[in-house]
């Protein structure tokens, strides 16, 4: 028999979503799969239209109360019993060979993660992420190529991840990005797979997009990245990966919206620096931070900067 996928899907008010997502999985052309759906405490209609769905390989978990989707995603790989794990969001959905395409790379290529292209579904136009077929080996590639800091387009095998206790960090939006880190550092391989795609739904009503949830989202990315460049102290990183890791940090975390915000810069510079994991002869403004540039453009760097000196030296 094939090896068992354990599918992870946190479920939170996606009435509108879910049957299609789940629709995707069940359809699946490799079928060795176990479904574990866990609804965080749903206000609509999303457990009634989850609970219509006949096929035993659907493990519904209704917890009856709201603690985020990390906790959702930790309750999911407690409860898993396959040798590999995927995670989906439920307002999202995959191609019909997902699953088969990653387990086979996974396999053939003795990698402990497998990652597809991503591509980002608005209801009308649909932008494609492609990647090309490859196995990647050194810390610094891996990171590179899960730029995205999402643990959706990807497979994991199951050993690694608890034998090293990688989960996902409670109570926090950017979680994703701390359960890469863990897992691209302890990753022997990283193959990726090309042809193949993860659909990123773009739901305005989405818990990551929420109005209520500007603030916690702001706070909450000082936290992720204070734990990233803990992490990155505690295991001694070279020079070239922290640069790649403040990178990958811009990249996935911090919101352009929050640069304009002195206090804000004020504490990402903290998070980034305070740590000692960079040079402690540190220039006036760090070099590190150039990458903004070509995050924000000409005009929003230079009032980025201004901010920076403001808030450090005021």
């Amino acid at each position: 028999m094939k090896d068992l996928i354990s599918v992870i899907i946190p479920v939170y008010n996606v009435e509108k979503y879910v049957e299609r997502c789940l629709d995707s999985v069940i359809a699946q052309t490799y079928k060795n799969i176990e479904i574990i759906v866990i609804d965080d405490g749903s206000v609509d209609s999303s457990v009634s239209i989850i609970k219509k769905f006949k096929d035993k390989r659907i493990k519904l978990i209704v917890k009856g109360y709201n603690s985020g989707q990390s906790d959702s995603r930790n309750i999911g790989l407690s409860l898993a019993k396959g040798k590999y794990i995927g995670f989906i969001d439920s307002d999202d959905y995959v191609d019909l060979n997902y699953f088969e395409k990653m387990h086979n790379a996974a396999k053939q290529n003795d990698a402990e993660i497998v990652m597809v292209g991503m591509c980002s579904d608005d209801g009308y136009n649909k932008i494609y992420d492609r990647i090309m077929d490859n196995v990647y080996v050194s810390f610094y590639d891996k990171l590179k190529t899960a730029k995205n800091g999402s643990t959706c387009n990807k497979l994991f095998k199951y050993d690694f991840i608890r034998k090293n206790k990688i989960s996902f960090p409670t109570g926090l939006f950017w979680e994703d990005n701390v359960f890469i880190l863990h897992a691209v550092y302890y990753a022997k391989k990283m193959a990726t797979v090309s042809d193949v795609f993860y659909y990123y739904v773009k739901n305005q009503s989405s818990t990551t997009r929420s109005e209520a949830n500007i603030k916690k989202r702001s706070d909450d990315s000082i936290t992720v990245i204070k734990q990233m460049m803990d992490f990155a102290k505690a295991k001694q990183f070279s020079k070239l990966d922290i640069d790649l890791l403040v990178n990958f940090c811009f990249s996935n975390i911090v919101a352009k919206s929050d640069m304009k915000n002195r206090a804000y810069v004020k504490k990402l510079d903290s998070a980034i620096g305070i740590h000692g994991v960079l040079n402690k002869r540190r220039p006036k403004f760090p070099f590190w931070y150039k990458i903004i540039g070509l995050f924000l453009g000409r005009k929003k760097y230079k009032e980025f900067k201004n901010n920076w000196k403001k808030a450090r030296y005021d």
